[in-house]
């Protein structure tokens, strides 16, 4: 295991789909239903994560 996957496996980081990997920290309890969504998303949305 080279240097890089032990500080992903350490900060126990996920792939982000766009590239590279992040930690979630933060993800609010408030939601956004579909129906105030573009059409391009399916399903309810969180209103913040970071």
């Amino acid at each position: 295991m080279n240097v890089i996957e032990k500080i992903i496996n350490k900060l126990d980081l996920k792939p982000h789909p766009e590239g590279g990997y992040f930690k979630e920290t933060y993800r609010s309890e408030g939601e956004i239903k579909e129906n105030s969504l573009n059409t391009n998303f399916k399903g309810k949305r969180k209103i913040m994560n970071a």
